[in-house]
């Protein structure tokens, strides 16, 4: 009587294969990608990486997300920064009104990060926390869109249209197509101050853009490390 065999070779060698395949599906998958990033979907992935830059983070996230080192640094000594006075600092007032501040003398990290289509310049503190950047596009066919507040997920925004209705940031600039006129309201009371005349040398014109904690936003003449 001829004993029973069992053959398990087939199975093994077509569990296998399929291993085999989907790691070349995951290659060629990675391919495909980094070929779109690099080409036809170079624009899309730029925006992309931008728009998830903030204040507040550590540099070496803009340097994470950007893709490469910033192609320049330096340090700027301020010798009249504007430091506000606390109510727990020694050197506060109780019997003054209004807000109360003091020079001091700080230094400031500057890096400027290139790219082909824009120019991204941080300024970071001692522990090298970003506490203000800029993009500037290099090419009329790469308009980033800035939003202030950021735009939330989808989610977020389902949520606040049920409640309030379509979510609206407060501030929409398209760099390359929007003026300061634009950010101006109609309402002249309400003016900020965007369309002025405030020229450097150079003939641009400099403004911050920057926001509460509610979200709301606040211009005001760039003269940080003037």
């Amino acid at each position: 009587m001829q004993p029973i065999v069992v053959e398990h070779s087939s199975t093994l060698a077509d569990g296998g294969t399929i291993v085999a395949g989907i790691g070349a599906l995951i290659v060629i998958g990675a391919t495909i990608r980094e070929f779109w990033r690099r080409t036809l979907g170079r624009k899309s992935d730029r925006y992309r990486r931008l728009s998830r830059l903030g204040t507040g983070a550590h540099l070496s996230f803009f340097t994470a997300v950007l893709g490469e080192p910033p192609a320049m640094s330096r340090t700027v000594l301020k010798a009249d920064f504007k430091e506000f006075i606390g109510s727990d600092d020694p050197a506060f007032d109780p019997t003054s009104e209004g807000s109360q501040e003091r020079l001091v003398s700080r230094r400031f990290g500057v890096s400027t990060f290139i790219d082909r289509d824009y120019f991204v310049q941080v300024i970071t503190d001692r522990d090298q926390t970003v506490i203000a950047y800029s993009v500037t596009t290099r090419s009329n066919w790469f308009r980033p869109v800035l939003e202030i507040p950021r735009r939330p997920g989808l989610i977020t925004r389902l949520r606040w249209r049920r409640k309030f209705g379509p979510w609206r940031p407060v501030v929409h600039v398209k760099l390359g197509r929007t003026m300061f006129a634009d950010l101006d309201p109609s309402n002249p009371d309400e003016f900020n101050g965007l369309s002025r005349t405030d020229f450097d040398g150079d003939g641009v014109s400099r403004f911050c853009c920057s926001s509460c904690g509610c979200g709301c936003p606040v211009f005001h003449s760039v003269e940080f490390l003037d």
